[in-house]
C-alpha cells in the first residue's frame, strides 16, 4: 500500500467499502471472507506503525468494525491493545485516526463491547487508565468523554456501576477534575 499514490488510497478504501457491502442472497460475501480469514484484521491493525498507510487503513478498519462479527474479532484480538499505543503516537494526524477507529470499536456495538467489558473488565480499565492519566491533555480529554459516552450505554449498566463503585476510579476523575 505505501507504494501507492495518495488517490489510488483513497480509491482502495472506496473499493474496500464497496466490496464489505455486498451481498449475495443473504450474506455479505467479503465480510464472510474476512471471518475465515481474520489475520487480514491483525495486519490492517498494526498498519497504524506506518505512518504513510495508517490512515488508509484506518478508514478500512472503520469500515470493517460497521459489522458487529468483524468488531468482535478486533476487540477480543491481541491487536487490539496495540490502539492504547497507537492513540497516543507523536504524529497528531495518526493518533486522531487510531482514536476514532478506538472510539467506533467502543459506541458502534453495544452488545458485543459490553460482552467484551464483562470479560476483560481488569486489564481493558487498566489499560484506559493509562490514557486518563495521560501526560497529551488532548488524549485525556477525548479519552475521558469517550468514557462517559461507552459507559452510558444501556448495554453497559452493570460495567458504569462496577466503574464508579471503585475508589481507584473515583481518584482518577478527582484527578483530572483538578487538572
Amino acid at each position: 500500500m505505501g507504494m501507492f499514490s495518495t488517490q489510488a488510497r483513497k480509491d482502495l478504501v472506496y473499493c474496500w467499502s464497496i466490496l464489505l457491502k455486498q451481498k449475495v442472497g443473504s450474506t455479505y460475501c467479503c465480510v464472510e471472507y474476512i471471518e475465515n480469514h481474520l489475520e487480514l484484521l491483525d495486519f490492517i491493525v498494526v498498519c497504524y506503525d506506518n505512518k504513510e498507510i495508517a490512515l488508509t487503513c484506518g478508514n478500512m478498519l472503520r469500515e470493517c468494525i460497521k459489522f458487529p462479527t468483524l468488531a468482535k474479532y478486533i476487540l477480543e484480538s491481541a491487536s487490539f491493545e496495540l490502539f492504547f499505543k497507537f492513540v497516543e503516537l507523536p504524529n497528531f494526524d495518526v493518533a486522531s485516526d487510531a482514536f476514532s477507529t478506538f472510539k467506533d470499536l467502543l459506541t458502534k456495538h453495544g452488545t458485543v463491547v459490553c460482552e467484551y467489558l464483562t470479560a476483560h473488565y481488569d486489564e481493558f480499565f487498566d489499560s484506559y487508565e493509562k490514557l486518563l492519566t495521560s501526560t497529551n491533555y488532548v488524549t485525556r480529554r477525548q479519552s475521558l468523554k469517550l468514557l462517559s459516552d461507552f459507559l452510558l450505554e444501556p448495554p453497559n449498566s452493570n460495567i458504569m456501576k462496577r466503574y464508579i463503585l471503585e475508589v481507584r476510579h473515583l481518584k482518577v476523575m478527582m484527578t483530572l477534575l483538578k487538572v
